[in-house]
């Protein structure tokens, strides 16, 4: 019985280890080349002539279908740039080069490994172009009732606090009040603009506590009122073109009794708005390709208006406006 047991052991022994010995003889498959991407630092694609520095440096990968490295030697990959009177690479082999800018325009460089190539578009520009339009986030101001200031107007129960802040050290609080009618008296804030826009995005924080009524905000220099509401709920809800608002202009809603970025885009030669909560890859869709009624002069400035339920505050902050034809270029 000993010697079966012993056998028995043997032969599992055995061909455990034939098992091993063969398993080098199963076909594999060697990774293969199937993408180059091309990549540069802070994912820049502009460079301005008026810069001390006009250079980029781009880095090309190549990779398998898993999306990792394939190994290549520096040498196999070839660069080159769409118009040298406009830019000059310092090689055109290696895995990174760099770029240096010499006029206005756009070049294309396109990196290759064998049978797979990448472009990447870069646009030069004589200056950095002023991307920011008008910007607002309260710091300067003394906490309490805000100061005059050129180009603002404060109306109604305002005021510069610092209890109530999302980011840095202040925000402006706007409080409705009880008014001689049925409707609380509004507390506003209209900053104008140095000069008219006419296709830009709006950003700006706000604090809506549940149940502190509406809160308009709106476009000024448009034909009739433009912009949104933010229901006495957390409804979004757009003016149309007749500057009205409805059940029928709802198209979300957003979070309350929190910080919340919400973005919107105008081009006022079309009449069309679209709307965002959140910013850069946080950014979501509330409604888009929305029409509105623009007047003849362009966008002169904003209206934040709280008219809601009688001493009720809401907070808004950091108050930014951008240029959209730049606002994808990184420099």
């Amino acid at each position: 019985m000993l010697k079966k047991n012993v056998l028995l052991i043997f032969v599992l022994v055995a061909a455990l280890g034939l098992s091993g010995c063969f398993s080098f003889l199963k076909p594999t498959t060697p990774p293969v080349a199937s993408k180059l991407d091309i990549s540069a630092a802070d994912n820049r694609n502009a460079i301005a002539l008026s810069a001390d520095d006009k250079t980029m440096e781009l880095t090309a990968l190549v990779k398998d279908k898993n999306n990792k490295e394939f190994m290549v030697e520096e040498e196999e990959i070839t660069w080159e740039v769409s118009d040298t009177d406009k830019a000059s690479l310092d090689s055109q082999t290696g895995f990174t080069v760099v770029l240096t800018a010499k006029a206005e325009g756009e070049v294309t460089v396109t990196a290759a490994y064998e049978d797979l190539d990448c472009t990447y578009k870069i646009a030069i520009f004589a200056e950095e172009p002023q991307i920011t339009a008008f910007s607002e986030d309260f710091e300067e101001f003394e906490a309490g009732t805000p100061a005059e200031t050129e180009g603002y107007t404060f109306v109604g129960n305002t005021e510069i606090v610092t209890d109530q802040v999302e980011q840095g050290d202040k925000a402006l609080k706007l409080v409705a009040i009880e008014g001689d009618g049925e409707k609380s008296d509004p507390a506003e804030f209209l900053p104008t603009f140095s000069e008219t826009l006419s296709n830009h995005c709006v950003s700006f924080l706000i604090y809506k506590p549940s149940n502190a009524g509406t809160f308009n905000v709106y476009l000024q220099g448009t034909e009739v009122d433009s912009g949104f509401q933010l229901t006495n709920g957390n409804g979004f809800r757009y003016r149309n073109t007749e500057g009205k608002v409805s059940s029928d202009t709802e198209i979300g809603s957003i979070p309350l009794d929190e910080w919340v970025r919400i973005e919107f885009e105008f081009d006022d030669e079309l009449g069309k708005y679209s709307f965002y909560q959140g910013t850069g890859e946080t950014r979501s869709t509330i409604g888009t390709d929305l029409d509105y009624l623009p007047g003849e002069n362009g966008i002169t400035g904003l209206r934040f208006r709280h008219q809601g339920e009688k001493d009720t505050a809401i907070y808004v902050d950091d108050i930014v406006v951008t240029v959209l034809t730049f606002k994808d270029y990184i420099f």
